[in-house]
């Protein structure tokens, strides 16, 4: 994440009456109060470099070129704690600056995404292990070492790994490859999320003649089955691990009983954050699996399909409820990257909360339908504490923006030696840092 410029109006006294003084500082002060002698106390981030910490300055509202000030403010050594006088037009001005040492309330959250475990460019599964056991060392004796920028003498370790969906090959009849790839955070007792992906559940990417509702075990409905129970099983495991998580799945009641494949996103709530993890994405539709009744080889009659009004709307519900509290969204699909980013967005849905198109193969005025979904999913997260926003499925790193969203972009780890994010969070807030990472040999 680039550094803020944070403009700080700080009120002190100097020898000739009041008078105002404004820094703009690399990283956002977590406090800022002044005593009975006049002294503002500022307090930067757990680690903040203090030397070089102010990057501009101003007096009573104009700005001034710092080495007009004496001593110069972006370049002086400041010392933690101690006082530092700034004159500028023979007015003196009085600060103490400081920086905690205790990094307890941070952690770092590992996300990789696209692995396709076995699947042709895809990464192999004993490269992806190899991969994960250097995730397992992050920051340990003999491991790999990364630090961030904002957070000085901090040694990230992984304490929450996600992957964000297309997990292994397509339609993958059991999942055990998988599986196997990613045990060892288990064994660690790393907490590890995964979530489905456009190659783990169809019908909403293939386009074929049956749009991946195939029945039987070729395909279709059996396999999003697989790719469904792999995802809870693994929600299952953290929560039985005792991580003191809290997990909400999201479905949409009205068709419970007769919708048979629903995507059941989910929110986990820890440490003072929300991770909203929205499997392919928040819209995902529902829709019912095929029966021997109404399947003649390979003639089907069209399934029914219903858009994700319910899921949404809990969605939202549930923002407006924690909209205090920090919040990290994620699903697989990027909001803005990637060539045909809104192709993906559609689906055969029936009108519903956000209306779509019924077949969006050869609509041509599918646009205002997902600029519409795009701009509910980005209300629902304006909403909330400090959102961040990550996904996959392009293969590749990026950063945009959309609507003051910011999406981050993972690359696949089999593209380039185990790419990834590393991500600093803290406790009650949220994304501090985001930076690239490979876990390759």
């Amino acid at each position: 994440m680039k550094n803020k410029l944070i403009l700080l109006a700080i009120c002190c006294f100097s020898l000739g009456g009041k008078a105002q003084m404004a820094f703009t500082f690399k990283a956002e002060p977590t406090s800022i109060a002044t005593d009975s002698r006049n002294v503002t106390t500022v307090t930067l981030p757990v680690g903040t470099e203090l030397t070089g910490c102010i990057t501009g300055v101003s007096v009573d509202g104009i700005t001034v070129d710092a080495d007009d000030v004496i001593p110069n403010p972006t370049t002086t050594v400041i010392t933690d704690k101690e006082i530092e006088v700034f004159v500028y037009r023979d007015k003196a001005y009085s600060f103490r600056f400081t920086s905690p040492t205790d990094t307890t309330a941070y952690f770092t959250m590992v996300i990789v995404s696209d692995p396709h475990i076995e699947q042709g460019n895809g990464t192999p599964k004993a490269t992806m292990q190899t991969y994960v056991q250097n995730i397992i060392n992050m920051g340990k004796e003999g491991g790999k070492q990364f630090t961030f920028n904002t957070l000085k003498g901090y040694v990230p370790t992984a304490d929450i790994v996600f992957c964000l969906g297309d997990m292994d090959q397509d339609s993958e009849k059991t999942g055990d490859n998988f599986k196997s790839a990613f045990a060892q955070l288990n064994t660690a007792r790393i907490p590890f999320i995964t979530m489905l992906g456009n190659h783990d559940y169809v019908p909403d990417y293939w386009e074929g003649g049956d749009l991946g509702v195939t029945y039987g075990s070729s395909g279709g409905h059996a396999c999003n089955e697989v790719a469904l129970n792999v995802v809870e099983t693994q929600l299952n495991t953290v929560n039985e691990a005792g991580y003191g998580m809290q997990f909400t799945k999201f479905s949409d009641d009205n068709y419970s009983a007769s919708v048979t494949q629903q995507p059941y996103p989910f929110v986990i709530r820890w440490r003072g954050i929300n991770f909203y993890c929205g499997q392919t994405f928040w819209f995902q539709k529902l829709y019912t699996k095929p029966t021997i009744s109404n399947w003649n080889w390979g003639n089907y009659t069209p399934v029914n399909y219903w858009s994700s009004d319910g899921i949404i709307a809990k969605l939202e519900a549930y923002a407006k409820a924690h909209c205090g509290e920090g919040s990290i969204f994620m699903q697989h699909y990027p909001i803005v990257a990637g060539s045909d980013c809104d192709r993906w967005w559609m689906g055969l849905c029936k009108p519903g909360y956000i209306e779509v198109q019924t077949n969006d193969k050869g609509a041509t005025n599918y646009y205002p339908t997902v600029r519409a979904k795009k701009q509910k999913y980005a209300q629902i997260m304006n909403m909330c504490k400090n959102p961040v926003h990550f996904s996959g499925h392009t293969h590749s790193f990026s950063q945009e923006t959309y609507e003051g969203i910011t999406d981050y972009t993972v690359a696949s780890p089999g593209q380039e030696a185990g790419n990834a994010y590393i991500v600093l969070c803290r406790d009650n807030w949220g994304v501090v840092e985001v930076k690239q990472v490979q876990f390759g040999l």
